[in-house]
């Protein structure tokens, strides 16, 4: 690797020569000046130079062993080095991708240059900070966050330094997270039942599909739920049920509905209120509605059905009554026939002696 040279001049009267000095540490290599030869040195520029060997080995070794990612190119993009956090994330060595370029299309760094941010701070000398990815020798993406920075030398030219901090486990996290919230979104706008979450001052601030069934309206975000409630007294009464709930509790109760358009409808609200990450204050209120006019509907029918039949049987019973009596009377009838038929055989059989 090529050793960038830096030539320090000696501030003593005599005339001195150019002596360069450099210093190795791990892959890299520090070149750290001039000096006059052991015999024009003097004690103080010698406690310098070991004190500026001494913090380049303590700057390298701390980033070699830092938990971030570093990478460091030349001013043409080429790689000059990698931390041991590198080789730990990708799996790659670090004499496998020193001297390679960033544009070559190596795998661990091809996903690098698909980041739009990253690629427009390449071209334009800029700095860049946000999320990108590298790929694991195995072909599994890494993910990280960090910078990308660029350092300038005093002619002008540009090198880059990339950090980065891993991120992969956080990002599988939010991944399955964003998973399970489609999963279960889903599973909330598949059901009959309309899902509304209500804030302190009963505006909804989520809704699901069927609710837009049941309240007719495309927009019920960030309208008040007393917009659709029939009567105040009503509202009042659903705002006090509401106000003596604790946390854990619910409540079930039924009220009447006005739809946009006009329409009425009866609902079963179940509510739940919603608390803070600590279980204390209140945020809002977690409703299930659910439409029950057409079971108070089939409800109103089998009642006044029941009041017919039982008007009915009422009825029949009176006719029953009447029945009996008449049978009675039949009963009563018959008997007087008979003794008058009785009667009229003792006659025939008397007059015909």
């Amino acid at each position: 690797m090529k050793r960038n040279t830096l030539y320090i001049k000696e501030k003593t009267a005599k005339p001195s020569r150019k002596v360069k000095a450099s210093a190795n540490f791990g892959n890299m290599q520090f070149d750290n000046g001039w000096h006059s030869d052991e015999n024009e040195q003097n004690a103080s520029l010698k406690q310098k130079l070991n004190y500026q060997n001494q913090t380049i080995a303590k700057l390298y070794e701390a980033i070699n062993q830092s938990e971030s990612l570093f990478v460091i190119t030349d001013t043409n993009s080429y790689i000059e080095f990698l931390n041991s956090r590198f080789t730990k994330l990708t799996g790659y060595e670090q004499d496998e991708l020193i001297g390679k370029s960033l544009h070559s299309g190596i795998n661990a760094l091809c996903n690098l240059l698909e980041n739009p941010g990253i690629k427009d701070a390449l071209k334009n000398n800029k700095k860049w900070r946000g999320e990108y990815s590298l790929r694991h020798k195995n072909g599994e993406k890494v993910w990280l966050y960090g910078s990308l920075s660029p350092v300038y030398g005093k002619q002008g030219d540009c090198s880059f330094v990339l950090v980065g901090e891993d991120i992969s486990e956080i990002k599988h996290m939010a991944v399955a997270l964003t998973d399970r919230e489609e999963k279960l979104r889903d599973l909330i706008e598949k059901l009959g039942e309309g899902i509304a979450i209500i804030d302190l001052t009963y505006d909804f601030i989520f809704t699901n599909n069927a609710m837009t069934e049941i309240f007719e309206t495309q927009h019920l975000v960030d309208k008040n739920l007393s917009e659709f409630i029939a009567s105040p007294d009503e509202m009042k009464r659903i705002m006090d049920v509401a106000g003596k709930l604790n946390p854990g509790d619910k409540a079930v109760l039924e009220t009447s509905i006005c739809t946009l358009p006009g329409k009425k409808r009866h609902v079963s609200i179940t509510i739940t209120p919603q608390t803070d990450s600590k279980g204390i204050g209140f945020t809002g209120l977690f409703c299930i509605f659910k439409d029950v006019s057409q079971l108070k509907e089939l409800i109103e029918e089998l009642e006044a059905a029941r009041d017919d039949a039982h008007k009915a049987y009422h009825t029949i019973g009176e006719k029953n009554l009447e029945l009996q009596r008449i049978n009675e009377k039949l009963h009563i009838s018959e008997t007087r026939l008979s003794e008058l038929n009785a009667i009229l055989l003792e006659y025939i059989k008397a007059t015909h002696k």
